[in-house]
């Protein structure tokens, strides 16, 4: 699993972990994203903070998932302008309160949340944006990076394999949470309409983390990497194939990954999908699902994989 030390990955700056000046796009954001997912894929939460400055607003998404039941979604994307203290940020909304605070950068970051959110029977009712219940959800997790921080060599990203330990309470129900997680910081445009993607983190059961992206419109395109015991290696080609269903899910995910000729099945296990809608009325389709990860070899582990899908 060797890298050219030639090309050895590169590592983000500490520095990075807070905000960054902003240019005059209107789609300028800047987000961090965290995803945690249970042994076997039964449980699952990520947490999506985008802030828009050019827009006066934060794009705000957090998501549970639970064995034999659709998803509990808060997303709110016209929320409040987020408060910074440092690096640190908060988000009061009338329904919820969200806020990040560092406990070392790089290495862990505490989430805090609660407040209503909307519960589903089908996770397709989301992508509708259907009525849902009224869910009382309480999120206390820790990201702590279990292996080494990873920079985007193509645009101003990073991310990190994690453990995640905390919990979420969803109506008084509180589940104790010692799982696998990933998180990611990025700055600049991002126009959600424009481009098909697919992304994936995955945490084998043998210390393996894979993360990788696809674009379906550009073939050969890969970002990403492959690390296990602090050897690090840059994805070179990564190809995603997978069958939609009429109401907007995905089927089992096949990703084949150069260098290596690696082949990962991800099989989705809890979807929590979101429907993106453009100020200027344009649609994306969103969804997002815990997955059990089988690669060609006959090693398993668990995950999250999304398709972004512009209409």
């Amino acid at each position: 699993m060797s890298s050219d030390p030639a090309v050895q990955p590169l590592v983000p700056d500490a520095a990075d972990e807070g905000p960054h000046e902003h240019n005059d796009d209107l789609l300028w954001s800047e987000s961090h994203y965290l995803d945690a997912v249970a042994p076997g894929a039964s449980h699952g939460a990520y947490v999506r903070i985008g802030r828009l400055p050019n827009q006066g607003r934060t794009h705000v998404m957090l998501a549970v998932t639970q064995p034999g039941a659709g998803p509990i979604l808060l997303v709110t994307p016209e929320a409040p302008p987020a408060v910074h203290q440092g690096r640190d940020l908060d988000i009061a909304a009338d329904a919820y309160h969200l806020g990040l605070a560092w406990e070392a950068p790089l290495r862990g970051l505490r989430v805090t949340a609660g407040g209503t959110a909307v519960a589903y029977d089908d996770p397709a009712s989301a992508l509708r944006e259907a009525p849902g219940r009224a869910a009382e959800v309480d999120l206390d997790l820790t990201w702590h990076t279990e292996g080494t921080p990873y920079q985007w060599r193509s645009t101003t990203r990073y991310e990190m394999p994690c453990h995640v330990t905390g919990h979420v309470t969803v109506d008084g129900e509180r589940l104790e949470v010692d799982w696998a997680g990933q998180r990611d910081h990025s700055w600049g445009p991002r126009d959600w309409w424009a481009l098909e993607w697919c992304w994936m983190a995955a945490h084998l059961d043998d210390g393996t983390r894979w993360h990788a992206v696809a674009l379906p419109a550009f073939a050969g395109y890969g970002a990403g990497y492959v690390q296990r015991d602090g050897e690090v290696t840059d994805l070179a080609s990564v190809t995603a194939t997978s069958s939609f269903t009429p109401d907007g899910l995905f089927g089992t995910t096949t990703l084949d990954i150069e260098p290596g000729g690696h082949a990962l099945r991800l099989s989705p296990v809890g979807f929590a999908p979101v429907r993106m809608t453009a100020r200027d009325g344009r649609v994306s389709i969103f969804p997002r699902a815990t997955c059990q990860v089988a690669t060609a070899d006959g090693r398993t582990g668990v995950g999250w994989v999304e398709w972004n899908r512009p209409q």
